[in-house]
């Protein structure tokens, strides 16, 4: 073990007794030999016992455990406290720029569990009303968040595309000091497997070309291997990107097949009777089929993209709902929301504050939702000569029997709801399909919102029976969420193609907490698409107006 694999160790050993309130004379003696150790020359596993129990701040009790660890790699008493501990908080531990009082006071306040929960709470603006937190502090620990979970191994869509954008910035570059001077046009660098289909999840990013990939290295690109068909690249020290190279004749149908179901592929392509194709659109000409985006090709049969020319796009979308503001945990106003939305080319905005069960989101009492109306009713007039209108919604907690927040007097003054479960989230199947279907039953719910409570890469979905659940909403009348939030997508994409037989419309929706959040509308569309969902039965894809009558039942 290296000397700061070692210090470490005592480092996690300190932040879990912090976290635990222990004795503070035991920490302090193991953050300094933490700091000790990391910054030692001579590696310790190469001292005798002699001189390590020479080392500064080297006590009995500290050379014991150096014994330990020199033997097993750990030692008892970071056992024990790991024990003690649940792995989430441990792994929040892990991140800088938390520390374990925080930590302590965030789980306190907000309940969450892991790294992933954390972050989310981060993004709906639910930290900087905790004692001792504020929007830097609060800013600070979603950086660090962040920079975690992309440093895991698999990564968010999202935070795919980050690094996606350095390896094409980094990629022209080395084409332009190439003794060719190629341009990316020139020399394609082809996104494949996770990241070509825009999967949620990104396991793997890995590109394809037909040009040398090896000079791309620099002190932040650093080559792990290569041979003459493909480059293992680390940027930062914490992110793999893989270069698979082809010969230029085959790049067209290599690339294309790590982009698409193989089955699919082999269909599409024995349909080609004529010239090779040069680009990938041209392998849909010259099989005669209409085209297929990368994003939608997850199914093994043709026939299953008979309304592929009907698929949403950004166009179709004329409003956006589920939204929040500063009314319970947004960080904008409703007046602020809306103008960006209207800046985004968007006709209505839907608010969907929290209801007053969402204590810790600050949930709006009776009081304070007819206050808001007033507001709404005031913005409207305000907004009306530009043809844009705000709709009054709510996002009502399913509660625990499956009954929605509020009276029905108070229900029945809304353009819709969106009905989700935000507590006592460890259901088995039967109860969490039940608590769901009698919300559906429910005749003031409107859309059923994100119905599986995931957070990815960070919480599971508690299990539902799907099916049930979609013809509960057919029967109903209510429609179902995409959640458009990157770290929900909720209700999976591969559901979406049942809800359209049971014509069950989708509602895309941001569930945005800030201006910036309605851009994870985005988001939700590719996931859409990935669903193969049609603009006739996606509900913000109707006018204000029809899309109010439809949520009125």
């Amino acid at each position: 073990m290296t000397n700061r694999a070692i210090a470490r160790l005592f480092r996690e050993l300190s932040m879990l007794m912090e976290y635990h309130g222990e004795n503070a004379f035991k920490i302090r003696s193991y953050q300094t030999a933490y700091n000790n150790f990391r910054r030692l020359d001579q590696p310790i596993i190469e001292m005798d016992a002699e001189a390590r129990s020479q080392l500064a701040g080297v006590g009995k009790a500290i050379a014991e455990k150096l014994d330990d660890i020199l033997e097993t790699g750990t030692f008892d008493t970071l056992e024990r406290f790991r024990a003690n501990t649940p792995a989430g908080i441990r792994e929040m531990l892990q991140i800088r720029g938390i520390g374990p009082k925080k930590l302590k006071a965030l789980i306190n306040n907000l309940g969450v569990s892991t790294p992933g929960e954390l972050l989310y709470a981060c993004q709906e603006n639910r930290l900087v009303d905790i004692k001792g937190f504020g929007a830097k502090t609060q800013a600070n620990i979603q950086k660090a968040l962040s920079y975690h979970q992309e440093s895991r191994g698999k990564l968010l869509y999202r935070d795919a595309l980050v690094i996606d954008a350095l390896v094409r910035e980094r990629w022209s570059t080395h084409l332009d000091e190439s003794p060719q001077s190629l341009s990316p046009a020139q020399a394609p660098l082809i996104a494949i497997g996770d990241l070509g289909r825009k999967r949620q999840i990104i396991e793997e990013i890995r590109y394809m070309t037909s040009t040398d990939a090896t000079g791309m290295a620099d002190d932040l690109w650093v080559i792990l291997s290569a041979d003459d068909d493909r480059v293992h690249y680390q940027y930062d020290e914490r992110v793999d990107v893989i270069i698979d190279v082809v010969a230029d004749e085959d790049l067209v149908r290599e690339s294309f097949f790590q982009r698409c179901d193989e089955d699919l592929a082999e269909e599409i392509w024995s349909a080609i009777d004529s010239d090779d194709p040069v680009e990938e659109e041209e392998i849909f000409e010259l099989a005669d089929i209409s085209y297929i985006p990368a994003e939608c090709r997850e199914y093994p049969h043709l026939e299953t993209y008979a309304r592929i020319e009907e698929l949403i796009h950004r166009e179709d979308i004329r409003g956006v709902v589920h939204n929040h503001s500063t009314w319970s945990d947004g960080s904008a106003t409703i007046k602020q929301m809306a103008e960006r939305c209207i800046a985004e080319g968007h006709s209505y905005f839907g608010i969907s504050d929290h209801s007053q069960a969402a204590f810790y989101a600050g949930g709006l009492k009776p009081d304070q939702v007819y206050a808001q109306w007033e507001e709404i009713d005031q913005l409207n007039d305000h907004f009306a000569d530009q043809g844009f209108r705000i709709l009054k919604g709510i996002e009502s907690d399913i509660l625990a029997d499956g009954s929605l927040d509020y009276e029905d007097s108070v229900l029945a003054g809304f353009d819709f709801v969106v009905a989700s479960i935000h507590s006592s989230l460890q259901m088995d199947e039967q109860k969490a399909t039940r608590r769901l279907i009698t919300a559906i039953e429910n005749p003031y719910t409107s859309i059923l919102g994100h119905p599986t409570g995931r957070l990815l890469l960070a919480r599971p979905a508690y299990p539902i029976d799907y099916a049930k659940v979609i013809d509960a909403c057919a029967a109903n009348g209510v429609h179902l969420e995409l959640n458009a939030n990157p770290l929900r997508l909720d209700i999976d994409w591969s559901w979406i193609g049942y809800a359209m037989e049971r014509e069950v419309m989708i509602s895309i929706n941001p569930d945005a907490h800030s201006p910036d959040g309605l851009m994870d509308l985005e988001h939700g569309l590719v996931a859409a698409r990935k669903g193969l969902l049609t603009a006739d039965l996606c509900l913000n894809a109707l006018s204000a107006d029809a899309m109010v009558e439809v949520c009125k039942r």
